[in-house]
């Protein structure tokens, strides 16, 4: 393991205690302007590119893309010395959300499927995380630190971009992700000075938020993501409490929550992503050693080594195929200024203390 990978690690060393479950706790400061997306993706879309992160070529991590069979794997985002993570395509395919710190702090950035008219959207002096399309292209929601705590926003994808604030507590809400039908967003809430790691979903608008895993062991969860069909989420979590490396878990999306192993080894397994048909699940993992991306049947069976540079990791993410895309998502013009990224940290080196960690974002004027 090299560079921000061998971080995100070290900070996930040492969290793992059995600690009584705290009370949830009311969210409070939920925006009431922001409102669910006009319309609902189709299912099943057709499944396009895979977008991911990479050390492949040495420096700092980069985004690529390829063919979901591991075919045409194209560098998008070439920075020396800086870091460019976290893409997540819009829902018709030809565009890539992400994070980069090419100015200094993590902002939030958009570009086309091919790398180009890669433009800034938001200007803060804290750092973004994590940024995740509505269905419907309108909105991005995601993470940010700007109020010293992680708490998650939600702004128009188009401009202005004026952030809602969607919780407001004092744990650490981060890695968000919209339902399909754009009614709900799931996340991961990490408890302040008790490692509680938990996935909590609530409704678009910040409200009516209901925690799925109720993680009595803190145990470390990350990246959840819903199946296209809306059925189902996924995502990485430690098994138990002595078995320290993250595996995929899928449980249903309206309860009976009860996870299921899909990978069932001793190494790292993560970032799962779900292909737009929901038959396969795309993560990184370190079962042949050094970090590759991988696809796997939804039931977890048949996995399959896409990349074969070393040092692919996440964040992963599925698109669906531009030409045969079941909703359309507004282009995003060009903007002006330059990027503010946070002190030359990756996201994954940011937070000390929670096992996955982005933080809060009052204001993104310039």
């Amino acid at each position: 393991m090299s560079g921000d990978r061998v971080l995100v690690r070290k900070r996930l060393v040492g969290m793992i205690g059995v600690v009584s479950l705290l009370g949830l706790g009311a969210l409070a400061g939920v925006g009431s302007d922001a409102s669910p997306p006009a319309q609902a993706s189709t299912f099943p879309g057709t499944n396009g590119q895979i977008a991911f992160t990479s050390q492949r070529d040495g420096g700092f991590a980069e985004i690529y893309s390829m063919d979901s069979d591991g075919t045409n794997q194209t560098r998008l985002t070439t920075n020396a010395e800086i870091r460019d993570t976290d893409p997540q395509w819009s829902p018709d395919g030809t565009k890539i959300v992400f994070i980069s710190d090419r100015d200094g702090n993590n902002e939030i950035y958009v570009m086309d499927a091919d790398g180009g008219n890669q433009t800034r959207l938001t200007t803060t002096d804290a750092g973004e995380f994590y940024p995740s399309w509505s269905p419907d292209g309108a909105k991005i929601v995601f993470g940010s630190d700007v109020d010293g705590d992680t708490e998650i926003y939600v702004m128009d994808a188009v401009g202005p971009f004026m952030p809602t604030k969607l919780t407001d507590n004092s744990d650490s809400d981060e890695q968000p992700s919209w339902s399909p039908d754009g009614k709900k967003i799931v996340f991961v809430r990490s408890t302040q000075n008790t490692d509680i790691h938990d996935v909590i979903v609530m409704d678009a608008d910040g409200m009516n938020p209901t925690n799925l895993t109720n993680n009595v062991a803190a145990i470390p969860v990350q990246e959840p993501s819903w199946s296209p069909d809306g059925t189902k989420i996924v995502w990485a979590m430690y098994p138990n409490a002595f078995q320290p490396t993250y595996e995929i878990f899928v449980t249903d999306a309206v309860g009976p929550f009860m996870p299921t192993n899909l990978t069932n080894n001793d190494v790292y397994d993560l970032s799962p992503s779900w292909s737009p048909d929901g038959t396969k699940i795309a993560f990184n993992s370190e079962r042949d050693g050094p970090s590759h991306i991988y696809s796997m049947d939804a039931d977890g069976m048949n996995p399959t080594r896409l990349t074969v540079p070393d040092n692919d990791f996440d964040v992963v993410s599925w698109g669906t195929h531009p030409n045969r895309a079941p909703v359309t998502t507004t282009t995003i013009p060009a903007g002006s200024g330059s990027p503010t990224p946070a002190g030359g940290e990756n996201h994954r080196e940011h937070a000390a203390v929670a096992a996955v960690a982005v933080i809060a974002v009052p204001h993104f004027t310039g």
